[in-house]
């Protein structure tokens, strides 16, 4: 069948944080443009991108697409939700260079599991607003790090607002 930009290539769910969790259609546009039109991530051949989240999750297509569409790795976490001591391993054991989790995933990671982000030069965290006792405290043990928190509709596939904390 002939596809345009505006028929469906898969269904998201949503988290329910504003009502009901629902599926959201998403296009072929709105996966495009999440990983050619934004501007708050670097994809490339030396970037090694860690899927964590659920594959009916909007973060799974910058985790998975993301790096696969830009020459990039993606390591796969076995399973369908986060597990911070498996995301600690993982991470370390394949030199992550981009992590992206939830608020709270962020938060307990940073408190339980610091040493996750030692190859890590960006992390991702939406949701909900960042912690800025977490960032702060994530910034001491790692300056390297840049943290970029984000908001985005599950339409979106992504982040639609990003604010990077320094």
């Amino acid at each position: 069948p002939h596809l345009t930009p505006h028929d469906t290539a898969c269904v998201m769910f949503t988290s329910g944080s504003t009502g009901e969790p629902k599926g959201v259609l998403s296009t072929h546009h709105n996966l495009t443009s999440t990983l050619t039109a934004q501007t708050y991530a670097r994809f490339g051949p030396t970037e090694t991108t860690l899927q964590c989240s659920p594959v009916s999750w909007d973060a799974f297509s910058l985790e998975f697409w993301g790096a696969l569409t830009h020459g990039g790795t993606t390591v796969l976490q076995p399973g369908q939700r986060p597990e911070p001591t498996l995301i600690n391993t993982l991470t370390k054991k394949h030199h992550i260079t981009q992590l992206q989790l939830s608020s709270s995933l962020f938060n307990y990671l940073t408190d339980e599991h610091p040493d996750t982000f030692t190859t890590t030069h960006t992390a991702y965290t939406g949701g909900e607003p960042a912690s800025p006792t977490h960032t702060h405290r994530l910034h001491q043990h790692h300056p390297h790090l840049t943290i970029t928190n984000g908001y985005g509709p599950a339409e979106s596939m992504g982040f639609t607002t990003t604010h990077t904390i320094t």
